[in-house]
């Protein structure tokens, strides 16, 4: 009984030790997908910005609309376990330039400029694309800098229309996808004059890639979810609307008219719920289960965990969920653009702690089945031998019972001490034979069983090794793709010392580059330092062989220079204790920024606030992280030199006094200057045209 109650007590003990780990790890999954759709929302406001200030004109917006877009990764049609299709998608699916009016000026859609005959008066909400939309209204009223974020618009899509058939299911073919944007606007000011607002049209599609392809507690990528196991991921908004969910059904819409399809509740009518018209809304689906409305209340207090729950279709799950922050627009009510879930059928969940359970379960069963076939056969030979010996040997039976009571007791190490050439000496020393191989035996599964933990914890560290070096290599394809985004060096800048914190694991980071003349080296920026020490780096500037520092040595020299602890450090110069007493860092490195064997500037970064100590492994990824930095930072600031020209060539070609006309070798116009335009009262729509056709009485001027 001892035993039993011993081994069940462990069993329970690693069973839920197992689950809470498990559990956990669904969470931080959960908050990590939470972060990189912030990440995201965050870039779409840059991007807004940056466009404001650009020159507005169709031929920039077409530009900016093709220059920036995303992968998505789609059925195909061949099947659940298909590759499926990649396709590069814009971004935005629709940019618009609007009039303080309302009227639509410049309109970008899919890549294509409309036509003046395609623009409206947006003022009317009836004349949006979603017939409802109030952006122009919210956004008119802002003030310069001010930005709106709508809430999701888009045309709600039914059950019959994501699958036309049965056999398109199983095969996954796709027949409808669901079509709506998300909004980022902002008025657009010159000087103190509103010109209007301009409008970014998120396009769904982007958000669904951050849910569609998650397997919980695994770094694992699927084309599709399976939705009716538990095993998928979703989004929901601040209202508790679904806004990502691989049924598009349950998704927030709108019908043709612009009207908000109603949530699905207890009161939803028999017939609505058999045409499909029913979009989930956690805060009225606490009839499926209660504890869906709970999620959306603990995520509008912007707490993170796991509950379980039952999904329409009956699969019990535990479901992870954790809050997206964000703070513009519609969503200042709550600071959180809504909640990302993970969802996990609860028997896959369990299946860890359960194998090991059945493992453990088996042992102890097995020893306790080997320790009874000992008692009994003991006991039979000391009742056997008792009956034939009772008179001559009384004691030492006595020895032998009492050893045996103790043993079945669950002391392991007695032994039966009896000094005997007889049957007796015999019984005894077999007894003592059989207790050391039961106590063998039991320290053998003891032993597997701290090797089974050891195991565990191997498969743990190697999980977390990998996990990091997956998190470095992901890092540097994000600072490699920032050349698809843009070419802005300040904001590249900002995004790799912004990496070097929250990915590699530092503390603080700092930039400086070589200026033109190649004898300074200039900060540049800095992440994660306190304002007070920003202000006194922005003040840095090193003559670089004039100035012997650390920082300026790294360059000099193009090294590494890693100094474990300062105070140890003898190569310190009189300049580095210096800035040493200023920046308080005890362990730091610095990485030279090299490109095509030229230092180009320097990358250095400790970790003063947790004071960690920055391992060998910490160096390695900073290093890699530089070298793909550096060529990021060279192509950057080439583009914009190159940009500079351009820029200069097109204002001496603008502004010359004499008329000037580009043809082809057909004679049709590609580009003219402002004296051209007022000598030959060009406009917009003579470009692509041939100049004997706009003056047919001059065309003997034209030729050849």
């Amino acid at each position: 009984n001892r035993i039993s109650r011993i081994g069940k007590s462990s069993i329970e003990k690693v069973k839920e030790s197992i689950d809470e780990k498990t559990k956990q790890s669904i969470i931080n999954q959960a908050r990590e997908e939470a972060y990189l759709i912030q990440d995201f929302l965050e870039k779409c406001e840059i991007y807004l910005r940056t466009l404001s200030k650009m020159q507005i004109t169709p031929k920039t917006l077409l530009e900016f609309s093709k220059t920036h877009f995303a992968k998505v990764w789609l059925p195909d049609g061949n099947g659940w376990h298909s590759r499926g299709i990649k396709k590069m998608l814009p971004l935005f699916k629709e940019i618009s330039f609007v009039a303080p009016n309302g009227k639509e000026l410049i309109k970008i859609k899919n890549n294509k400029i409309l036509s003046k005959d395609q623009l409206k008066n947006v003022k009317y909400p009836r004349n949006t694309t979603y017939k409802s939309e109030k952006y122009f209204s919210e956004t008119i009223k802002l003030s310069p800098g001010e930005i709106y974020v709508s809430h999701l618009n888009g045309f709600f899509v039914k059950p019959e229309e994501e699958f036309l058939t049965k056999k398109d299911k199983e095969i996954l073919k796709i027949n409808k996808y669901y079509d709506g944007v998300i909004r980022f606007a902002t008025p657009i000011y010159r000087g103190s004059k509103l010109k209007g607002i301009l409008v970014l049209g998120l396009d769904h599609k982007h958000l669904m890639e951050f849910t569609q392809h998650i397997l919980p507690n695994s770094s694992e990528r699927i084309l599709f979810p399976n939705y009716d196991s538990g095993d998928y991921a979703f989004m929901f908004d601040d209202e508790g609307w679904i806004i990502t969910h691989p049924k598009f059904w349950d998704i927030r819409g709108l019908d043709s008219t612009g009207r908000q399809i109603p949530a699905y509740s207890k009161f939803t009518p028999s017939s609505i719920v058999e045409k499909g018209e029913i979009p989930f809304n956690l805060d009225s689906a606490g009839f499926v289960h209660p504890n869906y409305p709970i999620v959306a209340r603990e995520v509008r207090k912007l707490n993170s965990g796991a509950l379980i729950t039952k999904n329409v279709g009956g699969t019990v799950k535990l479901m992870a969920y954790a809050p997206i922050f964000y703070n513009e627009g519609v969503y200042k009510k709550y600071g959180i653009f809504g909640g990302i879930t993970i969802g996990s059928e609860i028997h896959k969940f369990r299946g860890a702690a359960d194998l090991v359970s059945k493992n453990l379960t088996k042992k102890i069963l097995s020893f306790r089945q080997d320790l009874f076939f000992f008692m009994l056969s003991t006991l039979i030979i000391v009742i056997l031998t008792a009956w034939f010996f009772s008179k001559s040997f009384s004691e030492p039976i006595k020895e032998l019972t009492r050893t045996s009571r103790k043993f079945a007791e669950g002391n392991f190490y007695v032994r039966v001490n009896l000094n005997r050439n007889d049957e007796i000496g015999l019984l005894a020393n077999s007894f003592n034979v059989m207790a050391y191989e039961i106590r063998k035996n039991s320290e053998k599964l003891l032993f597997s069983f701290k090797e089974l933990k050891k195991s565990k914890e191997k498969l743990q560290k190697y999980a977390n090794d990998l996990e990091y070096q997956l998190k470095i290599i992901s890092t540097i394809q994000n600072v490699s793709n920032l050349l698809g985004k843009t070419f802005d060096v300040n904001y590249i800048i900002k995004e790799i010392l912004k990496s070097c914190v929250e990915d590699i694991g530092f503390d603080r980071a700092i930039l400086y580059l070589v200026d033109e003349s190649g004898k300074f080296l200039e900060y540049k920026d800095m992440y994660g330092f306190t304002l007070e020490e920003e202000k006194r780096a922005k003040l840095s500037k090193y003559n670089i062989n004039h100035h012997d520092c650390i920082e300026t040595k790294a360059v000099r020299e193009g090294k590494i220079i890693f100094v474990p602890n300062f105070k140890k450090y003898s190569k310190a110069t009189p300049l580095d204790k210096k800035i040493n007493k200023i920046s308080g860092s005890k362990s730091f490195v610095y990485v030279p920024l090299t490109v095509k064997e030229k230092t180009i500037g320097v990358l250095g970064a400790d970790k003063l606030r947790t004071s960690k100590r920055i391992s060998r492994t910490d160096v390695d990824s900073i290093q890699i992280l530089a070298n793909q930095a550096s060529r990021v930072i060279e192509i950057a600031q080439l583009y914009k030199r190159i940009i500079e020209q351009r820029n200069f060539v097109n204002d001496v070609f603008d502004n010359m006094l004499n008329g000037l006309v580009i043809l082809t070798e057909q004679g049709k116009i590609t580009k003219f200057n402002k004296a051209a335009q007022r000598i030959l009262g060009l406009n917009e729509n003579a470009m692509g045209a041939s100049l004997n056709v706009l003056f047919p009485e001059k065309s003997g001027l034209f030729e050849n």
